[in-house]
């Protein structure tokens, strides 16, 4: 994945979420929109326990 896919997979995540929520971006996805790093990543780590609304609408994308 690079920046520009993350940033759309999120900004999609967003359109579906029908609440607000704040989310901590970490690991290979922090790498690459916060310091622009080219290296792929093929994930997005999650903690469960911020939401389980959030989980629901990631499974349907």
């Amino acid at each position: 994945m690079d920046k520009n896919e993350l940033i759309e997979a999120l900004r999609e995540l967003d359109k579906r979420m029908d609440i607000p929520c704040d989310i901590l971006i970490i690991g290979g996805a922090a790498m690459i929109i916060h310091y622009g790093a080219r290296r792929a990543t093929n994930d997005v780590e999650i903690l469960r326990n911020i939401m389980h609304n959030i989980s629901t609408h990631i499974s349907h994308m």
